[in-house]
């Protein structure tokens, strides 16, 4: 029995066949103590090579004649990681093959409390109901193990719950069910867990209502931890999505931890073919989507069928390859070049309670033919518990040390209330802070200071404006004018070759980072816009494809864009008097 694979799995057929008829399974204490030591090596083996399971216990006469080989692979890997990532086509089997995956693991794991999660209670209770019967039609051994009444499996009715509800009982007291990343899952407790379509899943949701529920180890009956059991398991499967999302940096995060932790971590993926080369999807109607490129992009095409994460929404105004390719400055900055070409701008966008208020600081080169703008450092204050007046010292400190050209504020809303303090002189810890005044704005002379530095630039919301604001930045970004911090996985290794960087603490690194994460949330937020031209003004309306996903960081770009493209303007009109090569350069 213990000479091979081949023959445990013979042997334990046998057994199976012998001990067992389809409407009862009969196991005596007597048979379970003559026999333990085979029982306990059946389990071991079993559990790491769940498809021999599978082989054992599968309805003979269906269309699961065989278990593939990709899907040996895939619930072999479900069962002996504690993180996983897969990427796969449609048609692959994944939802099919990780029902299967966490019913085993429920009924090899007694008490276990586990979840299927998708970017809706509804959908994985859908995705649930339809394997479920699917399963439990296929491997009948599954139904033996819930804990539900004869009449209920006659009418195949194995779960309880309404319509957005699944929940499963087994009769070793595991469960699995459906959660919700709402707040309402607050406070729970499970031991593993699926997120299905993880490629549109929220960051938020899932790391601050999913990802606390896994804080408790699964006992065993005896009330110990099993040490080589994957505990708090984390499985998260779907299709390729877009490179600003939640799901994407997850993945480039775990990949990087499947290479410290190989015995933890596992990521992979497949692509059309696989299905094709089974049976399972049909190759005529791969060729038929390659063949309609009038209708069918080939961007689509790479993210569905090809899991290629795709650089940016197909609607996305801003291309985030685009501004992939403006990345390309090595340091952030916390105190300026001192230069006569070079002048600093600080952009604005202000919050209030929950949202966060963004300090943008830009630096402009002024020699060439036309500016270059380089983006040099992002600050964000949160929100809450943060009073206008701990905001405009906040600015008025930065301008001590960068000298700002010009402060660009939006004096909307939140914006009008940072303004007030703004323009009056402040005190903090016994330091004083001048009043500020405004270079654009005449409404606020009759309450701004004598002597005021007018260092501050207004903007205010229209259509018109805004579609101004994202026009200009559209435009400098297009013409290579502007520059980003590189993304934060290159700022790392471009740190490592430096000594001190590797003696510095990991909370020091952390915050060195920020301005490059931050940037890299800026990138995401630009490619997460779309825009629709008005026919009667020309203008553009922008609008967030995805809800979820933020917009402070880009109103504070394009404001400082805005007054960075208004002093360039002055700068050209003055060399054009002077009989310059910039007189042209409108019309190049």
């Amino acid at each position: 029995m213990k000479n091979s694979l081949d023959e445990f799995i013979d042997a334990y057929h046998h057994m199976y066949s012998e001990r067992n008829d389809i409407k009862r399974i009969i196991v005596t204490p007597d048979y379970v103590m003559n026999n333990w030591d085979n029982i306990t090596y059946a389990m071991r083996i079993l559990y790491l090579y769940p498809d021999y399971f599978i082989d054992i216990v599968k309805r003979k006469n269906t269309y699961l004649q065989q278990v593939f080989f990709y899907q040996r692979v895939f619930l072999r890997v479900m069962a002996r990681y504690q993180k996983v990532s897969g990427i796969f086509v449609r048609a692959y089997s994944k939802s099919f093959l990780n029902f299967i995956s966490i019913n085993m693991k429920a009924m090899w794991q007694p008490m276990s409390k586990l979840f299927l999660c998708a970017d809706t209670k509804k959908q994985a209770a859908m995705i649930t109901k339809e394997k479920m019967n699917e399963v439990y039609y296929l491997i009948p051994f599954f139904v033996n193990e819930l804990d539900i009444a004869d009449f209920d499996k006659q009418k195949q009715h194995y779960s309880t719950g309404g319509e957005d509800q699944a929940k499963l009982k087994f009769r070793n007291g595991s469960a699995i069910d459906i959660v919700s990343t709402t707040d309402s899952a607050r406070g729970g407790r499970r031991h593993g867990g699926t997120i299905e379509e993880f490629s549109l899943a929220n960051q938020d949701e899932i790391e601050n209502v999913v990802i606390p529920l896994l804080n408790v180890n699964r006992k065993t009956m005896c009330g110990k931890n099993n040490p080589t059991e994957p505990h708090a398991s984390q499985i998260m499967i779907g299709s390729a999505g877009y490179k600003n999302t939640y799901a994407y940096n997850l993945t480039v995060e775990m990949l990087v931890d499947m290479v410290f932790e190989p015995d933890k971590v596992f990521v992979f993926g497949g692509d059309y073919r696989i299905p094709v080369m089974h049976g399972l999807l049909d190759k005529r109607k791969i060729l038929d989507k390659i063949k309609s490129t009038g209708t069918y992009k080939l961007e689509t095409f790479l993210r569905e069928y090809m899991s290629r994460w795709a650089g940016g929404s197909e609607e996305s105004y801003y291309s985030y390859d685009l501004i992939d390719k403006r990345r390309k400055i090595l340091r952030p900055e916390f105190e300026p070049e001192h230069r006569s070409d070079i002048f600093y701008t600080l952009g604005v966008d202000v919050g209030r309670f929950s949202d966060e208020t963004v300090l943008e600081i830009f630096k402009t080169y002024t020699s060439g033919e036309r500016f270059v703008t380089h983006l040099v450092n992002i600050i964000i204050m949160p929100g809450i518990g943060r009073h206008f007046q701990d905001q405009s010292i906040k600015i008025k400190q930065l301008d001590s040390i960068f000298n700002f050209r010009g402060i660009v504020v939006d004096i909307n809303g939140p914006g009008a209330g940072i303004a007030d303090f703004l323009i009056i002189e402040q005190e903090k810890d016994g330091d004083y802070y001048p009043a500020y005044g405004f270079s654009n704005k005449p409404k606020y002379k009759k309450t701004e200071m004598p002597g005021c530095i007018r260092k501050l630039y207004g903007v205010e919301a229209s259509p018109g404006a805004n579609s101004d604001y994202y026009k200009n930045a559209h435009l400098m970004l297009s013409l290579d004018r502007v520059r980003l911090l590189i993304n934060e996985r290159q700022a790392r290794t471009y740190f490592a070759q430096f000594d001190y960087w590797r003696k510095m603490k990991v909370d020091k690194k952390a915050t060195q980072l920020i301005p490059y994460i931050s940037t890299t949330k800026l990138q995401d937020q630009l490619a997460n816009l779309k825009a629709n031209i008005e026919t009667a003004t020309s203008n553009i309306n922008v609008q967030k494809i995805k809800t979820t996903i933020g917009k402070d960081l880009v109103s504070s770009f394009i404001y400082g864009l805005w007054f960075i493209s208004l002093e360039e303007e002055k700068e050209l009109k003055k060399r054009a008097g002077k009989g310059t090569l910039g007189q042209y350069s409108f019309y190049n």
